[in-house]
Order: C-alpha cells, then sequence, then structure tokens
C-alpha cells in the first residue's frame, strides 16, 4: 500500500496546454454570452426596429442604456452598423445582423 508522500502526479505539457485551451475557451465564451435585454435588442432588430431610440422605446429603457448594449453587442460580432443622417441633423446609426448584413454584401 502506497501512501500520499509516495503518490506521485505528473502532469504532460500536453496536460498543461490543453488546460489553458480550456481556460481560453471558457473565457471567451464567457466573453460573447448575452443577456436578457441583450436577445431582446437582437430580437427586435430582426423585426426590422433598427436605431437606438427606436429600439429604446420599444422596450421602454434609457436611449444610453440601449446604446451601450448595442456598443457590446457589436464588439462581440453580432451586430453591425452604418451611419446615416439623422432627421434631428446629426447622425444616426442603423444596426444590422451581421449575417444579414453578410449576406447583403455577398450579393444574396
Amino acid at each position: 500500500m502506497t501512501t500520499v508522500d509516495e503518490r506521485r502526479f505528473y502532469i504532460s505539457d500536453m496536460d498543461i496546454r490543453m488546460a489553458n485551451i480550456h481556460l481560453q475557451f471558457r473565457e471567451r465564451m464567457k466573453e460573447l454570452s448575452i443577456g436578457k435585454v441583450e436577445l431582446e435588442i437582437l430580437e427586435l432588430i430582426d423585426e426590422g426596429v433598427r436605431t437606438s431610440s427606436k429600439i429604446a422605446e420599444a422596450l421602454d429603457k434609457n436611449v444610453n442604456s440601449i446604446s451601450t448594449q448595442l456598443k457590446r453587442l457589436r464588439g462581440k460580432g453580432y451586430v453591425c452598423r452604418r451611419q446615416t443622417h439623422a432627421e434631428s441633423g446629426g447622425i444616426e446609426f442603423i444596426y444590422h445582423n451581421i449575417y444579414e448584413q453578410n449576406n447583403s454584401i455577398k450579393g444574396l
């Protein structure tokens, strides 16, 4: 019978690399996760509600809060935007589902 002191555990280089890959994968999955409001925003964009002001109105939320959520979604790669002129005279961003944008670029 062996005692705890006699046991030796060996970790190979491959084990270390695999543990690191799994850690990076878990961290990236956490970065890409979306919350309830972000999901609602994506659904509205799919339904054709494309500006932060219209999305905020539909969700009864503050425009600044929605703009922050859209920035996060854009950073995660879920949406893209294009700049247009707003009716108020300023600039406005129109948001699109990233898949929709890719299909329109390819002419699909």
